[in-house]
C-alpha cells in the first residue's frame, strides 16, 4: 500500500515536472534560444542582416528592430561562440544575406580565448565534427541530450530573465553617459580596459582559426561577410590605436570589406555609456549611418 502511494506521487511529480518543463520551453526557452534571441521582434527567417559581436553589438539591444538587423550579440562572445552561431545561422540565410561580424582592436586578444558563453552555445552545433575543441566533446554530447530540457540546462545563463526584461522596458538602456564621467575616473576606466584587452602582447591563435573558420563557410555558401570596428569614445581610440591585434587585417587578405566606425566617423563622449561601448543616444545614430552604409 506505501509502495503504492510513493508510485503513484512519483509518477504524479514527474508530470508535473514534465509539463512544467514543456511549459518553459515552448512557450519561452524556443523563442529565446532557437528562434528570436534576446533582443528580436520577428523569427530569424524574417531578417537579411544579422550581427554576431560581443558587448560591442550587445549593446545595441533591441534598437536594431528598427533598422531590421537581427542582433545575434552576446556579452563576452568570442569567435568560437559566433562561428557557433553562425552554424545555426546557416540553416537559414543564403547569398542574400550579409553576416556583420565584429573586427575590433582586441577581438584577436589572447584574453578572448576563455568565454563563459561557449559551453551555452554548443546548443547551436548539430555536428560534433564542428565542435574542433576536445575539451567540449562531452560537454557536446550533454547540449544534445538536454537541448529540450531547460530545467536541467544551467547554461542558457539569464537568457530567459533578459528576454522578459526586454519585453516589459526599452531594451533596458540606462541614461549613462561617458561624457558625465569626471576625468580622473575617465582616465582610471580607460587604463583599466585597456590592460583587460591588452595585457597580453600576444594574438589568439585560438580566436585566428575560429575567424578563418567564419570566413571559409561565408565563403563556401556566398554569405556576404563584413566587418566591423565599433566605434569607442576618442580618449579610448587614442590610447589603443597603436595595439590593434589585426583582426581587420585577416578579412582584408581574404577580400572581405570593414566599415570603420573608429576612423571614419565621430562619436562624441555624450554617445558612450562608457570608454567603448554605445549608449542609447550613440546607439541610434550608429545604426542608422550602418543602415545607410548598407543601403548603398
Amino acid at each position: 500500500m506505501v509502495l503504492r502511494k510513493f508510485i503513484k506521487k512519483t509518477i504524479l511529480f514527474l508530470l508535473l515536472i514534465g509539463i512544467i518543463n514543456s511549459t518553459i520551453y515552448f512557450f519561452l526557452t524556443k523563442e529565446v534560444v532557437f528562434n528570436k534571441y534576446i533582443y528580436n521582434e520577428k523569427s530569424i527567417e524574417n531578417y537579411n542582416t544579422f550581427m554576431l559581436s560581443d558587448s560591442h553589438g550587445e549593446a545595441l539591444k533591441n534598437l536594431t528592430n528598427q533598422f531590421d538587423i537581427f542582433n545575434f550579440s552576446y556579452v563576452g562572445d568570442n569567435y568560437q561562440d559566433m562561428y557557433y552561431k553562425l552554424l545555426y545561422l546557416s540553416s537559414y540565410i543564403d547569398s542574400n544575406d550579409v553576416i556583420l561580424i565584429t573586427i575590433n582592436h582586441h577581438t584577436l586578444s589572447k584574453y578572448r580565448d576563455v568565454s563563459n558563453n561557449t559551453i551555452r552555445n554548443l546548443l547551436y552545433v548539430n555536428n560534433i565534427d564542428n565542435v574542433f575543441d576536445d575539451d567540449l566533446n562531452t560537454e557536446f554530447h550533454k547540449s544534445k541530450l538536454f537541448k529540450m530540457v531547460p530545467l536541467l540546462v544551467v547554461n542558457y545563463g539569464s537568457f530567459h530573465f533578459d528576454y522578459i526584461k526586454n519585453h516589459f522596458k526599452d531594451g533596458f538602456f540606462d541614461d549613462l553617459s561617458f561624457a558625465n564621467v569626471p576625468a580622473i575616473m575617465q582616465r582610471k576606466q580607460i587604463e583599466s580596459r585597456f590592460n583587460q584587452q591588452f595585457g597580453n602582447d600576444d594574438n589568439s591563435e585560438k580566436g585566428l582559426f575560429f575567424l578563418n573558420k567564419i570566413i571559409k563557410i561565408c565563403k563556401k555558401n556566398k554569405f556576404q561577410l563584413k566587418g566591423i570596428k565599433y566605434p569607442v569614445s576618442n580618449l579610448y581610440f587614442n590610447k589603443i590605436k597603436d595595439f590593434d591585434m589585426n583582426a581587420e587585417r585577416v578579412l582584408t587578405l581574404n577580400n572581405i570589406e570593414t566599415i570603420d566606425f573608429q576612423k571614419d566617423f565621430f562619436f562624441s563622449d555624450d554617445m558612450f555609456k562608457d570608454q567603448d561601448h554605445l549608449n542609447k543616444k550613440g546607439a541610434k545614430l550608429f545604426l542608422k549611418k550602418l543602415k545607410d552604409i548598407l543601403n548603398k
